[in-house]
């Protein structure tokens, strides 16, 4: 598991393991099973558009539903600030590349057919592999959580999405109680519009029709996973599920970036990604 949590990083481009991979990890076998079939689409240009697509309709749909922006309303020091941007920014850029690829996973294991046969490393542009070097660590609270309001905070969290566990996300953002409290109270009357849940359901559909557009081949489907020795319905409910959540934690996402950021800036991909052939991968990492 270490060799692919570490190629998950370096593919990805993002400082730790994101939730829905350390999720799979849980199902013997099936996370190497799923990375095999993904980690080829993952690095090529195709991917990284679709996925700077994404994130470009979730700026849009959110300004349309925040309903006030400037600075968050608590007090915060000039360091906080600068390491709450960071850390918010760090999942605006990877939380639309799990949608992507939860999406493309779904779609197999539902039988449908991803990538086009001819499709080879030497014909697709691929972008350079390697983490940002200025990206922040994806640091998170301990969990259970110190802090009591943490807790509740948590808790509510669970309650109002319908979640086992806590996302990533709110997990860093825990390391400032006070901001992910704010943030929260501001966040969860957003979550019981209509207007919210049709831009969440548009978010999750561009992801549906960009993942039948990636280039290579995804040959996964329950008989592989039931090989595997996991029972096939639970690990596809799996995916499913983080299928349908993630688009609302991007949503949410943005929301809080607008503390600091117009929509313009939300657009564009806060590390973009340089082309594998004509930059070095030591130039890679330093962006």
């Amino acid at each position: 598991m270490e060799r692919v949590y570490h190629e998950i990083k370096e593919t990805l481009r993002v400082t730790g393991v994101p939730l829905s991979f350390r999720t799979l990890a849980g199902y013997e076998n099936v996370l190497p099973l799923f990375w095999d079939q993904l980690h080829s689409n993952l690095q090529t240009r195709d991917f990284e558009s679709s996925a700077d697509r994404i994130r470009v309709r979730a700026a849009q749909a959110s300004a349309l539903l925040v309903p006030s922006r400037g600075q968050a309303r608590v007090m915060l020091g000039e360091s906080q600030r600068f390491q709450i941007q960071r850390a918010l920014s760090l999942y605006h850029y990877v939380n639309p590349k799990i949608l992507l690829l939860m999406s493309a996973l779904k779609i197999s294991l539902h039988g449908e057919n991803i990538g086009r046969a001819d499709a080879n490393l030497g014909s697709v542009p691929l972008i350079a592999r390697g983490v940002p070097r200025k990206m922040y660590p994806m640091e998170l609270a301990s969990d259970p959580p110190e802090d009591q309001r943490v807790q509740e905070v948590y808790e509510d969290i669970k309650r109002t999405l319908s979640l086992p566990a806590v996302f990533s996300e709110y997990r860093t953002l825990a390391l400032w109680p006070e901001y992910l409290t704010s943030a929260w109270e501001r966040l969860k009357p957003l979550l019981r519009l209509s207007a919210y849940r049709e831009a969440s359901e548009e978010v999750r559909q561009l992801s549906v029709h960009l993942a039948r557009e990636l280039p290579f081949p995804v040959k996964v489907s329950l008989r592989t996973i039931e090989a595997a020795g996991q029972e096939p319905e639970l690990v596809l409910r799996v995916v499913e599920r983080f299928e349908t959540l993630l688009p609302s934690l991007i949503l949410n996402n943005c929301f809080m970036l607008y503390d600091w950021f117009n929509e313009q800036e939300l657009k564009e991909s806060p590390y973009p990604a340089p082309d594998r052939y004509y930059t070095p991968l030591r130039e890679a990492q330093a962006v």
